[in-house]
């Protein structure tokens, strides 16, 4: 919000919204049309005998309590509004927030309408006609605005996490479903093929010697897993701790998914997959954000897999743990909610018995409760198996531990997961006063810091 005249001297700070200015060298205000650059730009100052050739190119009536800047005149002087005050850097334009992970396009001019249904494959990083492309590790779309309509479903799978980056604003009516899907995890989430990591559950044990199995365990992230259930009798195990969470210090960088839950385990090796972990999705706007109350963000974490029965009881599956939920980040001025964030933990499974598959946990889905349910137990003449644990969610952010058994036919339930992440970043820095959440705005797994900064 300055004009560039020379003898102009000129001094940038930031004040609230605006920046201070040194008038003492300027000409004498011009109030009708501009035959040379007029320094003190008023209403109509503007005639058809230049159309504003050498007009000023900002307002240089600037006070501290400014929050618009006003662009190159083109017929008339009109004002942009600034929620985050004028840029420092170029003090003729609006500042930009600094967005994490990867960069907003602020001279994007392309407006986004999704309609229609879409699948969108972040390991390839292509969905339909959407303008998608890999940054930094990330799969982007990057607008001027971004708006997914009421009832249409935008699925988001593959490696790569996925970010939505606006110039001016998203709104969500209808769904970003990254969720996890059993085994499958959400985009930027973790299966059992990759090995095993910090945030991973631990696979259930077996003796050589016994026919008792334990429970896979659950994996964490904002919350932490639940324990392996414990299997008795012969060869008697303990299940494994649940993955632990992350640090408060986590504030959706890197962008990351959640880890897997540990598999089941029987007489021949590993057993039934744990579950994968929930999608990573970061939404990010100069100007605002809205999660209309029929939208929401879903980055539940998958159910452990149920447990193979066998016809014998000796080589019959314990439970595989759930997978933790994922992350969901939204950066923005202002972010509004009505509709559902959603990140819970996957529920464990059931161990089987013989003739019996084990039932499996619940994905962290958008049908899902607060705290999906683990896998429960079925029963027979001989005896029962151990039930999986709830994934966590809502309050209770770490995942339950699978249920122990200590007679026939041994075998313990898988642990549930841990509760993902939603961190959101704004102006004011404190969370929306709306919508329906899983992890609940009061839970440590919920995380509302300031912007990262401006430009």
């Amino acid at each position: 919000m300055f004009t560039r005249s020379a003898g102009v001297a000129i001094v940038c700070a930031v004040l609230g919204y605006g920046c201070s200015l040194d008038t003492s060298a300027l000409p004498p205000e011009v109030v009708g049309d501009a035959s040379t650059a007029d320094s003190r730009v008023r209403g109509g100052d503007v005639g058809p005998e230049d159309g504003g050739a050498g007009d000023a190119r900002t307002d240089s009536s600037v006070t501290p309590t400014d929050s618009a800047v006003v662009p190159p005149d083109g017929g008339c002087d009109t004002s942009t509004p600034c929620p985050l005050g004028c840029s420092v850097i170029d003090p003729g334009r609006c500042s930009h927030l600094v967005s994490s992970n990867v960069d907003i396009d602020y001279g994007a001019v392309a407006d986004v309408m999704i309609d229609s249904n879409v699948d969108i494959d972040t390991t390839s990083c292509s969905g339909g006609s959407l303008p998608l492309a890999m940054d930094s590790g990330i799969c982007v779309l990057r607008a001027r605005t971004v708006t997914i309509a009421s009832a249409v479903i935008v699925r988001v799978h593959g490696a790569a996490p996925f970010a939505v980056l606006a110039a001016d604003g998203i709104q969500v009516d209808g769904v970003v479903d990254a969720a996890a899907r059993g085994r499958e995890p959400g985009p930027g989430g973790r299966s059992r093929a990759m090995g095993t990591d910090a945030e991973d559950g631990t696979g259930g044990r077996h003796t050589s010697s016994g026919v008792a199995d334990s429970g896979g365990s659950g994996a964490g992230l904002c919350g932490s897993g639940g324990k392996g259930g414990d299997a008795g009798g012969n060869g008697s195990q303990t299940g494994a701790a649940g993955a632990m969470a992350l640090g408060g210090s986590f504030d959706g960088r890197p962008l990351r998914g959640g880890g897997h839950g540990g598999g089941g385990r029987d007489r021949t090796g590993p057993g039934a997959a744990g579950g994968g972990g929930g999608g990573a999705v970061q939404l990010s706007a100069g100007r605002e954000i809205v999660i209309g109350a029929t939208g929401g963000v879903i980055a539940g974490g998958g159910g452990g897999v149920g447990a193979s029965q066998s016809s014998s009881d000796d080589a019959v599956g314990s439970g595989a743990g759930g997978g933790s939920g994922g992350v969901i980040l939204l950066e923005a001025p202002t972010v509004t909610v009505a509709g559902r964030l959603w990140a819970p933990g996957g529920g464990g499974s059931a161990t089987a018995i013989p003739w019996t598959d084990g039932d499996g946990g619940d994905d962290g889905s958008l049908g899902s409760a607060p705290q999906p349910s683990g896998g429960t137990a079925s029963s027979s003449a001989a005896g029962g198996g151990g039930s999986g644990g709830m994934g966590g969610g809502a309050v209770t952010i770490d995942g339950e531990a699978g249920g122990d058994i200590f007679g026939y036919p041994f075998n313990g339930g898988g642990g549930g997961g841990g509760s993902g992440c939603t961190i959101t970043r704004t102006l004011a820095g404190v969370a929306p006063s709306g919508g329906t959440h899983s992890p609940a705005i009061s839970s440590s797994a919920f995380r509302s810091l300031a912007l990262l900064g401006t430009d």
